[in-house]
């Protein structure tokens, strides 16, 4: 049910999750494979006018003997109870053998058509309004299918009217008297013109819980507490979504809420209460949440912070909490109430981090909050230490669970969290983060793979941690990855950082040996190149690549003789706003010229000349006075011009 999905602790209501699950049953049997198409899928026909909600996801894996297509569909809000869900997978398999490329892309396409007109065959359409009238008027569905069912069929709660809109418009009135309600005519909204005021807005939720009194039953006591506690958590759920949006749509949300409390309203006993109700801490009992002794005192947020270790003890709404830290309140309420102690925020996220009770969206917004706060300038110039102390250990267990979403945000954030912090690199080593990283590049996830890369960029700066990636299986998991990417442009990015990784690699000379005697890295590179549009990332990594490969000396000879002509197209074209390209290009060059043929390659017709003088580095052979590429590209032009007259000069003798 959509109920279940919203609980799930797994990731259960990502459809990517849910994709990515299924694409690990389908090659836990395949030694190698790679995938040519991974994300988010669109249903396009609705040929039965089906009513409920389609969201998708798709893959193409590429194995030795089978291809296969796929895509993945959710059906929600399922008539005619419109309470559950249902997964649907189209599978195309078909032989490897002869395949191409333009194949692989009529399979894809030939998958997608049948997705498209996937509809199903049921004649009657009807739905059962009184059922889910009930069910509403229960208060027993999840936030999604409130919206839903009053935009698609016009149904709502009966307690919408008057008792949800005299809590927002109570909510709002107080506000306004505390000067941080920032749209002073929303009072004047002509849905809540003729709503009566209450002095507290806490008032509302106890008025309702009394007019259910009479439907707990007459069970003993410890029943209906229990009974009552499941209705009072309803409550504020239902409350909380229409404070979120549910009454005054983007004009009045949660976010604008807490943003008044942070201004102010927080010193209103009465809007705190409100709050600590929308997130209903419960503590959780071994008979269920709600087998505790019944109290309209909830937990407050504050004792909650001081112990933030105990997070996983307690209920709570966890879209309440996503906000909380959305808008920065959870930061603002535990500096306020910490603020005579030394104890980092960063601390408060790490444990939420790793609390296995915090749904998948909550986690992946922290993720994503800590990869936004380290991605300033000013993060690289603190001393961070004792955050990145703090965070490392429980991003690195996070990306370790099995949610790929969610593993990509982590890697993403400790991507940030290392650039250029020897610290959060050291630790990163220390803990296995360069084993993690091989073991997410076999996930074949583009997402998961890019900021994997990403991190191993960061973690390849120095001998010894060369040492471990390739002592972990790193160079043919690269190689794998380039040889299975390199003709897809989908994947201009990853193979950027794959080009960028194996230049690094490359520093060593046992790697570069490897990856020229073993491997057909220098082939694909070249390929690449010739393919790649000038001044872009990906021209200046594999011109980077290559420089390092060319140290070897054979490879001198075969990227000579293919590149030469390429690299002095890229001078020519040259500019000043993207000089990594020029200066790999000028580089490479100068690492190709102890090689007699590739000076007459440079020197042919004068287009390296010509080349340097049409991007405006030189003006009469000499260099010239306005170009804007700065001394340390000059002064590698320089090395390569007196590299090239000293072979002339002794070719001509």
């Amino acid at each position: 049910t959509l109920m279940e999905i919203s609980k799930s602790r797994t990731g259960g209501e990502d459809i990517r999750t849910v994709a990515n699950r299924y694409k690990k049953d389908l090659t836990c049997h395949l030694d190698q494979f790679y995938m040519l198409v991974n994300g988010p899928y669109m249903k396009k026909m609705n040929r039965a006018g089906d009513i409920a909600v389609w969201d998708g996801w798709e893959f193409f894996i590429r194995a030795q003997d089978y291809s296969f297509g796929c895509v993945v569909l959710r059906r929600e809000f399922i008539p005619p109870l419109c309470d559950s869900a249902q997964v649907i997978t189209i599978l195309l398999r078909c032989p490897s053998r002869g395949i191409d490329h333009e194949m692989c892309e009529v399979l894809i396409d030939e998958c997608r058509f049948v997705a498209d007109s996937l509809a199903p065959v049921a004649q009657a359409k009807q739905v059962y309004t009184e059922f889910i009238q009930a069910r509403l008027d229960s208060l027993q569905c999840t936030e999604e299918a409130y919206r839903w069912f009053e935009g698609t069929l016009g149904l709502k709660p009966l307690h919408k009217t008057p008792a949800a809109l005299k809590f927002v418009k109570s909510i709002l009135k107080k506000m306004d008297q505390g000067g941080v309600l920032q749209d002073e005519t929303i009072l004047d909204s002509p849905i809540l013109q003729d709503v009566a005021l209450v002095h507290d807005p806490m008032m509302v939720c106890e008025e309702m819980l009394s007019d259910a009194e009479a439907l707990l039953g007459n069970e003993e006591k410890k029943v209906r507490d229990e009974r009552r506690n499941a209705w009072f958590q309803r409550i504020s759920k239902y409350l909380a979504f229409c404070v979120d949006g549910g009454i005054l749509g983007e004009r009045f949300t949660l976010g604008t809420f807490l943003q008044g409390m942070m201004r102010g309203a927080g010193d209103s006993r009465e809007l705190r209460k409100v709050l600590e109700f929308m997130l209903h801490l419960l503590p959780r009992g071994e008979r269920g949440d709600f087998a505790n002794k019944w109290s309209t005192s909830l937990i407050s947020l504050a004792q909650l912070l001081h112990e933030p270790q105990n997070f996983g003890k307690y209920s709570f709404n966890r879209i309440v909490l996503r906000c909380m830290v959305q808008e920065d309140f959870l930061k603002h309420e535990w500096r306020r109430i910490n603020k005579s102690s030394s104890i980092l925020y960063e601390t408060l996220l790490a444990n939420l981090l790793t609390n296995p009770e915090l749904g998948l969206s909550l986690k992946t917004l922290i993720c994503r909050q800590i990869l936004e706060n380290t991605s300033t300038k000013d993060w690289s110039m603190l001393d961070v230490e004792a955050q990145i102390r703090i965070l490392v250990p429980a991003l690195l267990e996070v990306t370790q669970g099995s949610s790929v979403a969610l593993a990509s945000c982590a890697t993403a954030a400790l991507v940030n969290l290392s650039c250029g912090k020897d610290v959060a690199k050291n630790m990163l080593v220390h803990a296995g983060a360069l084993k993690l990283c091989m073991t997410q590049l076999k996930s074949k996830d583009d997402d998961l793979t890019l900021y994997t890369l990403y991190l191993l960029v960061n973690l390849t700066k120095t001998a010894h941690h060369r040492a471990i990636v390739v002592r972990e299986g790193g160079v043919p998991l690269l190689v794998e990855l380039l040889t299975s990417s390199y003709q897809n442009v989908r994947k201009q990015k990853i193979l950027t950082e794959i080009a960028s990784v194996i230049g690094q690699l490359c520093n060593d000379e046992d790697s570069r040996t490897v990856m020229s005697e073993d491997f057909p890295v220098v082939i694909c590179l070249l390929w690449i190149n010739e393919q790649a549009p000038m001044n872009t990332k990906v021209k200046a990594k594999v011109l980077f690549a290559l420089r390092q490969l060319a140290v070897f000396g054979p490879n001198k000879i075969k990227i000579g003789q293919t590149a030469i002509s390429n690299v002095i197209e890229q001078i020519s074209a040259a500019k000043p706003k993207y000089i990594d390209c020029l200066m790999n290009a000028v580089m490479l060059l100068l690492m190709l010229s102890p090689v007699r043929t590739n000076i007459r390659l440079m020197t042919h017709q004068d287009r390296l000349a010509d080349a340097l003088e049409t991007c405006g580095l030189t003006e009469g052979g000499r260099e010239s006075k306005s170009h804007r590429f700065g001394p340390a590209v000059w002064e590698k032009v320089a090395q390569l011009q007196e590299r090239i007259a000293v072979e002339m000069a002794y070719s001509d003798e």
